[in-house]
């Protein structure tokens, strides 16, 4: 039997975060879920160390701790975007902070996304 693809899911907002979970969860995916940007790059390692990391990425930009701007930007310095199919959801539509996302390897959409185009970013 051939495994899930997963997507780690990192929005500090619950609505954004149960919605994201039922959607990927609806499509197939095995969902990881966390609410910060923190515990993504923490869940990024501990995934990474038990040889698994997950194939896709969903984070939000403005969140406490760690933003999803510097996850990105983190897994990009460690190799990781492309490894890891990487998309920035975010409130704002800043074109600097899209150039920035998109000069990194990952996908930029504005929140509330459509939902097709995220839905076919993530396929492969």
């Amino acid at each position: 039997m051939e495994s899930r693809k997963r997507i780690l899911i990192a929005d500090d907002e619950p609505l954004f975060l149960r919605y994201y979970d039922k959607l990927f969860t609806r499509l197939g995916y095995e969902t990881i879920c966390v609410s910060d940007g923190r515990e993504a790059l923490d869940k990024l390692k501990e995934l990474a160390s038990n040889g698994g990391l997950p194939e896709y990425m969903l984070t939000d930009d403005l969140m406490p701790r760690v933003d999803g701007n510097q996850v990105i930007e983190s897994m990009h310095k460690q190799g990781l975007v492309g490894r890891v199919k990487v998309a920035l959801c975010t409130g704002t539509g800043n074109e600097d902070l899209r150039k920035r996302i998109e000069s990194f390897g990952a996908a930029f959409f504005v929140k509330p996304p459509v939902y097709e185009e995220i839905v076919s970013y993530f396929r492969d």
